[in-house]
């Protein structure tokens, strides 16, 4: 055995049992326990030498090679006697066996390979380490958490972490380390790590493991810092993109600000509101912002009043007048109370605030006002005033670029309207309509398009409609150049093909680069034809009396072009039996960029039948092609309408016009109904169609009579957005809702609802009454829409007087009075 006691390994002998009955000097050196005393560690571990951690799991295997007789290997902690510490033995035994192959003794010896252990350990860790703190790269909080954990679970028994700016000195011993957090030269605080009761000590590698994974964890918080630094920078640059784009979204300064306020109450603020400077000097809320909590909607109040105390407007000119943002923090009640006007303290509680600012709105030479931004449970600083300090200039910006906005817009409108037509002719049998639409957007150009009519001494008349390439002053005078010398030439000449090519030789040679198209036409209004030319413009539309639509086709090259082709031929057009004309530009079709969608809409719009009983058929089809704010480019609109009607066109609150437009209708009917015609009926149809406007879509009225197969045709169009009509056989007449729909639908037959998209609704309904024989034309071309009504006949006994303009009260009495004959007329339909 003396190989044994030589050898610098841990050597134990144990009999065929497992009993260790002889170890070497070495372990009873390291261990302090002899032979007697080793196999008490199963027993009683308070006395044993093998770590807590590794004493169920040692014991286990070495019964485990007793049972099956295979060689014992197992690595563990013993604790040495010296010190109380531990480090890491790779233990291994192998069984001595007898001729009969019986175990007799067990021979076994400990190898220390701590420093290896320690140094794969200490790597797992760091690497255990950096994955945590990768994977928290974005919270301070959990990095701090996270590394703590894992400390605490694979290197040390306590843990604690200390951010802040006083400097710690780094120290060391057996126990308890101290390690402080420096990124370069910053420092961030300190790590203090226990080794703990169960666990061996520390010991200079351990230092420089610790060491190691503190470092990861200094940069991993300078990293989280430096990310939640660039997450707020660049939540400021989202704010300022969010609020910019809100003030540039169209030419409505007002509306603009509005929506910054929006941003700010909902992102940086609980409410804000827009002082402006009154020209006498007055400090007024022109807008106003809140949060959604109920207590801020009181704060609407504010609106258009003028806020501020003496005090108040002292305050609020010394943040103007030195254009510097006053920031107040911890604002009380009473501090309120002397910058508000008393009768407004009520309106502010729900909002008191508890931090405000006030940002001055200016440019070098103009004091617009100021932003009021508050905060009711938090104090701003200095980050926020530089952040409102950014947003007020690009607020004042905005401003200043609305103001010059409208002055260039109202100069635009001046010009534009210069250029155009002041007023039209009066043609005999036809409604002249005009639209002029300029482009959307925040520019204040004007356009090259034009619309143009214009009365020859021979009676006839000119119409001209054109675009000029371009925008701007250039296309504008070229635009007007041109107009006016087809006006010119016109006076002289009768080939609109001719007439084409003169103008465009008169603009060449004032402006040789000029290219417009054009459509030219003659209109003779007694022989009802059309002689036209084209120079590349789109062909105007022509809806006739048989619901067909044509175009007006002709060919030729744009205006500054022609020189280059044949001269052109001029068509000529019977217009006997059209109902509509429509010259327009490119801008009504191309809003979209799909020219042939704009086209289908136009014909669908140009087809419907309400068009034709409108004061200003040009309008309704103008908005029925365009949604708003869609044009890109300029377009201009010409309609010529040929009228089969009667009509009277007035606001539906005006309660006089209304009365002349009933009083024309009944004089229509009384001077050329038929005998036996239910006049009541009629008149009741009329009043429940202009009162079901009164109520529920107040504003313009259209309505034309019109005699159609010897029946008469009553059209009411108004400005709402529609509604669905559903016939009823019963309705209750106690009941506001429905009742008016259901007596037209009694009173009168073939009740239609057409929605005009863009402009309103029109409801037709043919009524109980015939024409009687005139031995003349039913045709009634004279285009009069508003005829001057003198005097009224009385109906006979059964009309029900003013039916439906305001209280369906009245119409009870005469509902009750025919409801037999009405059940008996939906018996008959049935």
């Amino acid at each position: 055995m003396d190989y044994i006691a030589e050898t610098p390994n841990l050597v134990f002998v144990a009999d065929g049992s497992g009993r260790v009955f002889d170890v070497n000097e070495a372990w009873v050196e390291y261990t302090g326990v002899d032979a007697p005393h080793v196999d008490r560690d199963q027993h009683d571990p308070p006395l044993g030498i093998v770590h807590p951690m590794d004493r169920e799991r040692t014991w286990g295997r070495w019964k485990q090679a007793l049972e099956t007789g295979e060689p014992f290997e197992i690595s563990y902690r013993l604790r040495a006697a010296r010190d109380g510490s531990y480090r890491w033995f790779l233990a291994r035994a192998v069984p001595v066996r007898d001729d009969f192959g019986t175990i007799t003794r067990w021979v076994g010896s400990a190898t220390d390979i701590d420093s290896h252990v320690r140094a794969g350990e200490g790597g797992r860790f760091l690497s255990a380490t950096a994955t945590v703190l990768a994977s928290s790269l974005r919270s301070e909080q959990k990095i701090v958490e996270q590394f703590c954990r894992l400390t605490e679970l694979r290197f040390a028994g306590r843990c604690s972490i200390r951010l802040d700016d006083e400097p710690r000195e780094a120290s060391f011993d057996d126990e308890r380390m101290i390690i402080p957090m420096v990124v370069v030269d910053r420092y961030l605080g300190s790590v203090e790590l226990v080794s703990g009761a169960v666990l061996q000590r520390f010991d200079a590698f351990d230092a420089e493991i610790a060491t190691a994974a503190v470092r990861q964890l200094a940069l991993a918080i300078e990293n989280a810092r430096a990310f939640e630094r660039e997450r707020l920078t660049t939540e400021r640059f989202r704010f300022l993109a969010d609020a910019t784009d809100r003030l540039f979204a169209d030419s409505n300064a007002a509306l603009n600000v509005q929506g910054v306020l929006e941003v700010i109450a909902a992102r940086r603020a609980d409410w804000a509101a827009l002082y402006l400077i009154d020209p006498g000097g007055g400090i007024r809320v022109d807008a106003l912002a809140h949060g959604e909590l109920q207590r801020l909607s009181g704060l609407d109040e504010l609106r258009n009043q003028h806020p501020f105390s003496h005090e108040g407007e002292r305050f609020f000119q010394d943040a103007v007048r030195k254009r510097r943002v006053r920031l107040l923090a911890d604002v009380t009640p009473d501090s309120m109370r002397a910058l508000m006007l008393p009768y407004l303290m009520p309106i502010v509680a729900g909002g008191m605030p508890r931090s405000l600012m006030l940002v001055p709105l200016y440019t070098p030479d103009v004091d617009f006002g100021a932003l009021g931004i508050y905060a009711t449970d938090y104090n701003y600083g200095a980050d926020d005033v530089e952040l409102f300090e950014e947003l007020g200039r690009r607020v004042s910006l905005a401003l200043e670029h609305a103001m010059s906005g409208q002055r260039e817009r109202r100069l635009a409108q001046t010009l534009q309207e210069a250029t155009l037509p002041a007023q039209l002719p009066v043609v005999q049998g036809c409604v002249l309509s005009t639209a002029y639409i300029p482009a959307s957007g925040s520019d204040a150009q004007v356009g090259g398009d034009w619309y143009d009519a214009f009365e020859l001494p021979s009676g006839r008349f000119v119409l001209s409609i054109g675009d000029v390439t371009g925008r701007g002053l250039q296309a504008s005078v070229i635009m007007g150049k041109l107009r006016h010398a087809i006006n010119v030439v016109a006076l002289y000449e009768e080939d609109p093909a001719r007439i084409l090519d003169a103008a465009e030789s008169i603009v060449l040679q004032r402006y040789p680069e000029a290219i417009a198209t054009a459509f030219v036409a003659i209109y003779d209004s007694n022989e009802q034809e059309l002689v036209f030319a084209n120079a590349g413009h789109p062909l105007p539309l022509v809806r006739n009396e048989d619901d067909t639509l044509v175009r007006l086709a002709a060919e030729g090259l744009p205006v500054g072009l022609r020189w280059m082709a044949e001269p052109a031929r001029s068509q000529r057009r019977s217009i006997r039996n059209a109902s509509l004309v429509a010259l327009y530009t490119d801008g009504l079709t191309e809003a979209t960029r799909d020219i042939e969608q704009g086209e289908r809409q136009l014909e669908q719009t140009v087809m419907r039948e309400g068009i034709l009983y409108v004061r200003n058929a040009a309008t309704a089809v103008e908005r029925g092609c365009l949604r708003r704010g869609e044009s890109t480019d300029d377009a201009a609109l010409l309609v010529l309408c040929f009228p089969r009607s009667v009509g009277w066109a007035f606001d539906a609150d005006n309660a006089r016009a209304a009365g002349e437009a009933r009083g024309g209708f009944i004089d229509k009917l009384r001077s050329e109904a038929a005998e036996g015609s239910d006049f009541a009926a009629a008149e009741l149809v009329f009043g429940e169609l202009v009162g079901n406007v009164v109520r529920h879509a107040p504003g313009p009225i259209d309505i034309a009579f019109e005699w159609k197969n010897q029946t008469g045709v009553l059209h009411v169009v108004d400005r709402g957005g529609g509604f669905i009509y559903r016939p009823r056989k019963r309705a209750e007449l106690l009941s506001e809702e429905g009742r008016g729909l259901w007596l037209i639908g009694q009173f009168g037959r073939d009740v239609r609802v057409e929605r005009l998209p863009g402009f309103g609704t029109h409801v037709r309904v043919v009524l109980p009454i015939s024409k009687r024989a005139l031995g003349r034309s039913d045709e009634n071309r004279s285009g009069d829409l508003r005829p001057d009504v003198t005097s009224r006949e009385k109906f006979d006994d059964r009309r029900v007087d003013d039916a439906a303009v305001d209280d369906l009260r009245r119409v009870d009495a005469a509902a009750n009075a025919v409801s037999s004959g009405a059940d008996r007329r939906l018996e008959r339909r049935a």
